[in-house]
This record gives C-alpha cells, sequence and structure tokens, in this order.
C-alpha cells in the first residue's frame, strides 16, 4: 500500500485497462492476523482513493466487514462495499443516501464452516466466520428489507446452487 495520504492521492495503477480498484478498508475472515471490525484505511485515505479511481473513470470497491470501515467507505464516495458483515442501520441507510451497493457473500458461511477445515483454512479463519456467518446473513436480510442495492459476490456456480438456496431459506 502507498504510505500516506498525498501517495493516495496521486498514485495512478499501472494497469489502466483495470476498471474497479478494490481496496481493504478493514480486517477480513480468511486472513491471518487481523479482526473483521479493525479498520485498515481511515476516511480520508479512502477519500482520496475514490477521487483519484473516480477521476480516470473507474469504481472503487472495498472489503468491509466492520461496521465503522463499512460506513467510513460509504461516506468516502466508494461505490460497493464488500462483505458488508458488521452493517448497522445507519451504514445501511447511509449505502441508501449514497446509492453505494452493498455486496454480500452469505453462501461462504456454509461452506467454511462445512469444508473450511478439510480444504487448509486456518482455525482462527473458521473461528471468525463462526462469529461473522450469521449475522451477516441478518445483515443482508435486514438490508434487503430496507431496500438498499445489493449485489451478491461471483462465486463458482456448484457452490453458488447449493448454498445460495439454503441461505435464502434461512
Amino acid at each position: 500500500m502507498a504510505p500516506g495520504l498525498l501517495a493516495l492521492k496521486f498514485a495512478k495503477w499501472r494497469n489502466t485497462e483495470q476498471t474497479v480498484i478494490k481496496i481493504c478498508a478493514s480486517g477480513g475472515v480468511l486472513s491471518k492476523g487481523d479482526q473483521p471490525g479493525t479498520p485498515q484505511f481511515t476516511f480520508e485515505e479512502m477519500q482520496a482513493i475514490a477521487e483519484e479511481a473516480h477521476k480516470l473513470g473507474r469504481k472503487v470497491a472495498a472489503h468491509a466487514h466492520g461496521t465503522q470501515s463499512i460506513k467510513d467507505a460509504i461516506r468516502a464516495g466508494i461505490d460497493s462495499t464488500e462483505h458488508s458483515s458488521l452493517i448497522d442501520d445507519e451504514g445501511i441507510a447511509l449505502a441508501k443516501q449514497h446509492g453505494t451497493y452493498l455486496v454480500f457473500d452469505i453462501y461462504n458461511d456454509d461452506y467454511i464452516l462445512q469444508e473450511g477445515a478439510k480444504a487448509g483454512m486456518l482455525p482462527e479463519a473458521i473461528e471468525k466466520e463462526k462469529k461473522i456467518g450469521r449475522l451477516q446473513r441478518e445483515n443482508f436480510r435486514h438490508a434487503y428489507q430496507s431496500g438498499a442495492k445489493l449485489a451478491l459476490a461471483p462465486i463458482p456456480v456448484s457452490i453458488r446452487t447449493v448454498t445460495m438456496r439454503s441461505s435464502l431459506a434461512k
């Protein structure tokens, strides 16, 4: 990552054909040594990234599980928040106000809990999923019922077919 606000503001992405810039606004479930709610960028840094990307005609997606990181990303002008696990009512209202897409991956919970250990996922990641997966589903349902713009992250058809049906039914 580029150090500091000015470096972010004037950074140019090497691949000029890239149409979406993805940043990690907060820690993740599968990442080692962090927590899903821990911010990784400040509001000002995300705002600089969004401004620069939009000048170049690009969209910005933010990996964001954490409540504050989700809200900071939306306020900063980020186009979508990926995961959106710990979004709250204020975050949903902000997403609606700004037209930000909330990209949930609610199918991951079943897969990680059932297949994660066999697939070699770290025990730390499986424990984080146990804490966050069901809450993410509840927040997905609430965002849907609230009329927020939603998108689903792309996944292999075999996983999507089986798990999305069970996820939406719950």
